[in-house]
Formats: structure tokens, C-alpha cells, sequence
């Protein structure tokens, strides 16, 4: 749990409104977007934090994922990394779904694909879950395992951690200033 030094900033601007919690709209109405852009700075590593509350329910609005590091990086969906350094190597991570084109199998979704190989499978299948039903089922089966005398999977002092980045964040962005983090109590645990 290293100390970060974070800048932030917000952005405004109007969207077309998309579905939200009770549904699909029922006209064209203009809302305010709101983004939050930070930079978390680890030492010699960075995170950028780039997120706006409107792309869990609009329909123009996605998620985007890069990770970075010396020898490859993932982009979204796109891995590129050196198998040594004169041998890059590319793969696209491919989503796997039962019951999509003629498929009988009913809809479900079975894993993730690198190429020939699976990423990630859905311990859940078949059963019909959104992506988030399938984070909160597996946080309950691990946390079940762990009370069992199983291995921790989230501790709550990473969660802690996590929460105190979100809020020096949203301090960084109110402020206009540069925030840095200092090692707090469950750092220790």
C-alpha cells in the first residue's frame, strides 16, 4: 500500500440521457456529464484515473481499460507483449457466449479467450448472468471459502485502501491542488 501523490481535475459537459435504474427514456433529454480525470502517481509508477458516472447506463458511453507495463501492455481488448526482445507477440482477448448465432445451448456467458487459450471462464455457467452478478457471486463464493479457512481475496484493508484513494481523489479534484497520501492504520494489517 504505497503513498501516492494525486492531481485531479472534473469536467462538465451535456450528454443525451440513456436508460437509467428505473429504464429506458421515454424522450430526448439533455443532462450533465460529469468526468473525473486523476493522475495517481506510485513512485515510478502512474495510474490514470478517467471516469465519468454515466457510462454504467448509456448507450454512448464505454468503459476503457489500459495497462501498461515494461514488456506489453493490454488495451482494452488487445494484449501486446515481447515473448523475448526481438519477438512481439499480439493476441485479442475474445468474449465467448453460449446461444449466439444458432448456438442451442441457452444464453450464458462462458469466459474470456487469449487467443487459444482461456483467460478466464465463468465458474457460473450456464447460468444467465450480467457481468456484475457474476463479480458479486464469485465475492460471495471466495468470501465463503475464506470463512472456511480458505486464502483472503479482498481484505478489508485493501478495501479501505481503495476508499481512501476515491476520496484523496475527489479531494484532489475540489482542491485543484496536488494530494498526497500518507500510510494510514490497516496499512499495517
Amino acid at each position: 500500500m504505497n503513498n501516492a501523490q494525486i492531481r485531479g481535475f472534473g469536467f462538465s459537459s451535456p450528454i443525451i440521457s440513456g436508460p437509467n435504474r428505473e429504464g429506458n427514456p421515454a424522450q430526448e433529454q439533455t443532462a450533465i456529464s460529469n468526468q473525473v480525470i486523476a493522475h495517481l502517481e506510485f513512485g515510478d509508477k502512474l495510474g490514470v484515473f478517467d471516469f465519468t458516472g454515466d457510462q454504467y447506463f448509456s448507450w454512448i458511453r464505454s468503459e476503457r481499460v489500459l495497462v501498461r507495463g515494461n514488456k506489453g501492455e493490454i488495451n482494452n481488448t488487445r494484449i501486446a507483449y515481447l515473448q523475448d526482445f526481438r519477438t512481439p507477440i499480439q493476441l485479442e482477448l475474445r468474449r465467448l457466449n453460449a446461444g449466439e448465432n444458432g448456438n442451442l445451448e441457452g444464453y450464458y456467458h462462458k469466459g474470456i479467450l487469449a487467443g487459444d487459450k482461456w483467460a478466464y471462464r465463468n465458474p457460473f455457467q450456464p447460468g444467465r448472468l450480467s457481468d456484475d452478478e457474476i463479480a458479486i457471486a464469485t465475492c460471495l463464493q471466495k468470501m465463503g471459502e475464506y470463512v472456511q479457512g480458505g486464502p483472503s481475496f479482498y481484505s478489508l484493508a485493501e478495501a479501505a485502501q481503495d476508499h481512501y484513494l476515491g476520496m484523496m481523489i475527489t479531494q484532489a479534484v475540489k482542491s485543484g491542488e496536488t494530494v498526497q497520501t500518507i500510510k494510514q492504520s490497516w496499512a499495517t494489517f
